[in-house]
């Protein structure tokens, strides 16, 4: 039972690991208007963490830029749905809502 615990524990660190250079590597592309790497990138980190707040909301960031507001609107709504306390989605999906009509 202890070796299932300690594989299972080493798979969910690893995870991490890869979830975190995989956001530091989406930012990057956003910050530098990489935006199609950057929707691969959190995409990416969605896949080992797919309740991680932040990397919803860059994702919503990215399709609005790329001008996909249908997209853009699903990731800032997954984003409000896991933190409803972040102030940013709560302008950020309206605006991309007004964007698509």
């Amino acid at each position: 039972m202890n070796n299932e615990i300690s594989l299972r524990f080493r798979h969910a660190a690893g995870a991490t690991v890869n979830a975190d250079s995989h956001f530091a590597a989406a930012v990057d592309h956003a910050r530098t208007g990489r935006f199609e790497e950057a929707v691969e990138a959190f995409r990416t980190v969605l896949s080992f963490v797919p309740d991680r707040t932040e990397a919803w909301q860059g994702l919503g960031y990215c399709y609005r830029k790329l001008r996909s507001y249908a997209q853009a609107n699903e990731a800032y709504g997954e984003a409000q749905r896991l933190d409803p306390s972040r102030g940013a989605m709560w302008f950020n999906a309206p605006v991309s809502a007004i964007a698509a009509h």
